[in-house]
């Protein structure tokens, strides 16, 4: 089950909770009882490809199975 964010008007506490995709708009309510609703996390990822100091990969040769010197 994937985690969603819901957010508090009242008290502006933000949480997370483990619930189904069907629930995931179901109504719910903050740890002290104020109804929630739930945003849309902003994640990132980093590949190895743009860490710094990695070296890029060696181009592909063009051309068919000889490496495009019977073309």
């Amino acid at each position: 089950m994937p985690f969603y964010e819901y957010r508090c008007d009242e008290c502006a506490k933000t949480f997370e909770l483990r619930r189904s995709s069907e629930d995931a708009n179901a109504p719910i309510a903050c740890s002290v009882g104020h109804p929630a609703r739930r945003v849309f996390s902003v994640f990132a990822t980093v590949g190895a490809a743009s860490a710094p100091g990695v070296p890029a990969p060696p181009p592909m040769p063009m051309g068919g199975c000889c490496g495009g010197s019977c073309c």
